[in-house]
Parts: structure tokens; C-alpha cells; sequence
């Protein structure tokens, strides 16, 4: 598209321009163009940087999150097709600890950038390590350096993606620094906005979706058959009265935040997934009896005793020491009689 315009204004205004005016400007569009193929660069060819391959990472790589699959993949490819969308979009992903959502946002980091999560154009920040204090001074300076990161970014980069992880441990009025971005058409007018995603990360509203769900099984309704509708009234309700930097925020108040989407508590079908996941990295196809010894390492909520109280995020690790624990013995079928 590059090329074309700049043919096209050689066509137009060649006549102002001497041969090696015309030289230098086709070279630098070469020397660009070939930049950007070795390095990253922010345009619209380069990012979305291979944005068919989300869905497979969501049906291949994500376990037990129909919801958020289907809203994610829907909301993104909506968003990234528009050359002019009318807002940035702004989600809210709710569930316990290792469900999935980081997970989720690492994969559409993926998705985006040719680098990926280590890209210049994604950011990431955790509650506890970037906004830790409640002092009212201190909140006045994440403020200010939320603001001036994100003005930042988005003049580099329109197509920015912002991760704000550890949300429940951000003092309230922190994240209204990001307002003039997702929900003011006058304000930061001078930078493509709207171009940008922003995702928070939260545990809010995790019990109620848990307890959302075992009421409907309850009434003898699928899992699968549940869709976003069964859980945003429910989330917007806890986010707005549950204390914390939600509580009457004007993120809430504002209908700045475009999708609540629900992560469900994984069962035990789905946590066996993210084992033989966890042993397949390792080069190792586990056996019933493996996995079984991890799943006993892991706590499922007594009543029913049914969900993973830490869905996957402690597979990884138990997994390991189990492996390697087994390698050094030489003997995976001894393995019960050795842990």
C-alpha cells in the first residue's frame, strides 16, 4: 500500500522533483519496507502480526473457557478489522487464580506483535510490583506515570495492548488515569487511541461466577450450554459493590469497559489437561497413574468437591518435581512407592 502511494505521488508531483529526489525517496521506502521485514515495526501490515493463528491457540492451548474463548476471539478480530474503531476496546477478565486469563493475554500478545510479549508495543503491569501503596502522594504519581506511558505508547504504536494484571491490589482512582484513553472523545485527541486494547485482570467476582455455575448444573443445565449473558450482570454487580479499585469507580460508572468476561473454575477433566500439557513439554507422554499423582497434590474445593481451588497454576511446578524426581530414580514404574 506504501509503495502505491508513494508511486502514485511521483506520478502526481514527479515534475517538483528531480531523479535523485525520486532515487532517494524509492530507496528509503525499500530500506523501511526491509527494515521493518527484519525488525518490528507498528503498521497495519505487520500488526495484527498473525492474528488467524488466536483461534487455534484458544482451541488448542485454552481448557474448560468456552465464554471467554468465543468473546476474546469475536471481540479482537472485531476490533483489529476496523481501520477506525470508534473506541479502544477495553475488557475485564474475572476468575480465580489459574484459570487462564493471564494466559489468555499472553496469547493475543502473540497474536499482535511479531515479538510477542516481549515486543515494544505490549505492556504489562502487576498490581503489587508497579502500584503498591496506598499513600495518597504515591497514587498521585502512578497516576501521572500511567498517563504519560500510555500517551506515550499509543503515539509509537496505536495498535498498543495494555495488561493491567493484580488489579484487586491497586488502590482505588489509580486505574482512572487510564479514562481520557477508553472513554473520552475529546480527550488525547492528538494520538490514535482507539486503535489500542486495554485488559484487567481480576479475581473479583470469582465466588460468584463459581457459585453462578453449580446453581445451573444444579438445575441440570451443561456447562458448554452457558454463555456470556448467564455471568456479566452478575460480575458488574460484584465489581461495582465489591471494595477495592472497582468499587463505584468510573470505570464501572462509565460503561468505559466493554466485555466483564467470565473464567470458570476448572474441574478435574480440565486440570488432567493442563497436566499432560505440563509432561508433554517435558518430552514425556504420562501415564493415568502420573497424572493421578499430581491431581493428589492439588486441592479441589470441598463442597463438591469438584473445582481446583488454584486451577492449573501449581501443575507446572508439581509436575516438574515429580518428572525429575522420577528421572533420577531411572524409574517411572516405581514412581508410587518413591514419592
Amino acid at each position: 500500500m506504501k509503495k502505491k502511494l508513494v508511486i502514485l505521488l511521483l506520478l502526481l508531483y514527479g515534475s517538483h522533483f528531480t531523479n535523485a529526489d525520486i532515487f532517494d525517496i524509492l530507496y528509503l521506502t525499500q530500506i523501511k519496507d526491509l527494515y521493518c521485514n527484519l525488525f518490528e515495526c507498528c503498521n497495519d501490515k505487520t500488526v495484527p502480526y498473525k492474528l488467524e493463528s488466536l483461534q487455534s491457540m484458544l482451541e488448542i492451548k485454552l481448557y474448560g473457557q468456552h465464554i471467554a474463548a468465543e468473546v476474546v476471539l469475536n471481540a479482537v478480530n472485531s476490533h483489529l478489522r476496523k481501520s477506525k474503531p470508534q473506541r479502544p476496546l477495553v475488557m475485564s477478565f474475572h476468575g480465580a487464580n489459574g484459570v487462564g486469563k493471564s494466559y489468555v493475554s499472553k496469547m493475543i500478545a502473540e497474536a499482535l506483535y511479531k515479538n510477542g510479549e516481549n515486543s515494544k508495543y505490549f505492556h504489562f503491569y502487576y498490581g503489587l510490583a508497579d502500584f503498591p501503596s496506598n499513600d495518597k502522594n504515591k497514587i498521585n504519581d502512578y497516576q501521572t506515570r500511567l498517563k504519560n506511558e500510555i500517551q506515550e505508547s499509543i503515539s509509537n504504536c496505536g495498535r498498543s495492548l495494555f495488561i493491567i494484571d493484580g488489579v484487586d491490589y491497586i488502590a482505588p482512582h489509580v486505574l482512572d488515569a487510564i479514562m481520557p484513553f477508553i472513554d473520552c472523545s475529546n480527550c488525547a485527541k492528538k494520538i490514535e487511541k482507539n486503535k489500542s486494547i486495554f485488559i484487567l485482570l481480576t479475581n473479583t467476582g470469582s465466588k460468584a461466577i463459581e457459585e453462578e455455575l453449580l446453581r445451573r448444573m444444579d438445575d441440570g443445565m451443561k456447562r458448554e450450554s452457558l454463555s456470556l449473558k448467564d455471568f456479566e450482570m452478575i460480575i458488574i454487580k460484584e465489581v461495582f459493590n465489591h471494595e477495592g479499585p472497582f468499587h463505584k469507580s468510573k470505570l464501572v460508572q462509565s460503561d468505559a469497559i466493554g466485555f466483564y468476561v467470565p473464567f470458570l473454575p476448572l474441574e478435574r477433566q480440565h486440570v488432567k489437561k493442563c497436566i499432560k500439557k505440563a509432561f508433554r513439554e517435558l518430552n514425556f507422554k504420562a501415564t493415568e497413574n502420573l497424572i493421578n499423582i499430581v491431581l493428589e497434590e492439588l486441592r479441589f474445593s470441598p463442597t463438591p468437591n469438584f473445582y481446583s481451588t488454584s486451577g492449573c497454576k501449581r501443575v507446572d511446578q508439581i509436575v516438574g518435581r515429580i518428572y525429575y524426581k522420577a528421572n533420577s530414580l531411572n524409574d517411572f514404574n516405581a514412581i508410587n512407592n518413591e514419592l
